[in-house]
């Protein structure tokens, strides 16, 4: 694992964010990435603290589920559901992604916090989100499930762009668990749920996080951006895309030409100095003669068609005021001393004519 390198996104994040050394952000290239795994899990049996996950980054990625309890659930019912849970989202990510059976490896700390990865199934966020529109369907047509009291859109998490190594805990500052959680239970660690539906917990081992890794090899993501899946999902994506750029510019056609009979809203809040939002933008500069030059550009969105540009540029001299006026006009007002140099428009001193 290295430091972030230009050009990187990094693809291992840690808990500690800026009190981390590399501020929280590393870079482990696919071809050492067993290495780092080999690395990481012997800093754990040698008593290191691990605050690690793994980043997607809007790439494929490995699917995965978190199944997030609250803590006040009842036991009793945290134990009887989940198994059937496990069973039910395996078999729609079974069919929703083409496999005949997808694998499943599961790893908890404490019953009422559960991941499931599925090393066979590449996904994406939309698709990945899509899963999980069917299992909630399911859900509620379940004949065990659909009359129980619980939150299933909190508690079947929504893909969110990382997961948590097993074997790593949060950084203290960002433990909000209760007080009855042990330690050990701080980070997930790998577990079979029996046919008793008790969990046993199980070695953690490289081969095991890499299975469960949600980083897929080369070869398999180019496999499966040629899957008709992944095809249609691009396809769908792209006209829903289409759909939005039509709507964003139908309502910016709307906006222009109710500001050219209106002119455009005015803020009810000031807006402070320097602020993207305001109409001008107005520079001073002190020239060698100690005269200033006044620099005025008035946004395109807020000119009609009947102003001029007002692009402006004004040297006020000891002595000398220049005011602008609201035709674009230059007033000069005071003793207008003798050998002051006149305004300038912007196409006269080779200013561009483009936004600040």
């Amino acid at each position: 694992m290295r430091s972030l390198t230009q050009g990187k996104t990094f693809n291992v994040n840690s808990f500690l964010g800026p009190k981390d050394a590399q501020k929280g952000q590393y870079y482990v290239p696919q071809p050492r990435y067993r290495q780092f795994l080999d690395s990481y899990v012997s800093a754990l049996e040698e008593g290191y603290q691990m605050y690690l996950t793994e980043n997607y980054q809007q790439q494929v990625y490995k699917y995965f589920v978190e199944l997030d309890w609250d803590w006040d659930t009842d036991l009793a019912r945290v134990m009887e559901v989940t198994p059937l849970l496990i069973e039910l989202i395996s078999g729609i990510a079974s069919d929703h992604y083409g496999c005949a059976f997808a694998n499943v490896i599961t790893s908890i700390r404490t019953p009422y916090k559960v991941h499931l990865n599925y090393p066979q199934l590449l996904t994406t966020e939309l698709l990945a989100s899509g899963c999980r529109d069917r299992v909630l369907a399911a859900i509620r047509e379940h004949p065990r499930l659909c009359g129980l009291d619980v939150d299933w859109e909190r508690l079947i998490d929504f893909p969110h762009g990382s997961l948590r190594l097993m074997g790593s805990k949060k950084a203290p500052w960002m433990d909000s668990d209760p007080e009855w959680v042990a330690p050990q239970d701080k980070a997930y660690a790998p577990a079979k749920l029996g046919p008793d539906g008790r969990w046993r917990p199980m070695r953690l081992t490289p081969s095991l996080l890499a299975a469960a890794s949600i980083f897929p090899r080369a070869e398999q993501v180019a496999a499966f951006e040629r899957s008709p899946a992944y095809l249609d999902m691009i396809f769908n994506d792209y006209e829903a895309s289409k759909q939005r750029m039509e709507e964003r510019r139908r309502r910016r056609m709307e906006l222009r030409e109710q500001y050219q009979q209106t002119g455009p809203p005015v803020p009810q809040v000031p807006l402070p100095p320097g602020s993207s939002k305001l109409p001008l933008v107005v520079t001073l500069e002190v020239q060698p003669d100690e005269s200033v030059a006044v620099k005025i550009y008035i946004k395109s969105k807020f000119r009609t068609k009947a102003q001029p540009k007002h692009k402006f540029s004004l040297r006020a001299g000891v002595g000398q005021a220049e005011v602008v006026g609201t035709s674009g006009s230059v007033a000069q007002q005071g003793g207008g001393a003798s050998g002051s140099e006149p305004s300038a428009s912007l196409e006269e001193r080779g200013e561009p004519h483009g936004a600040a």
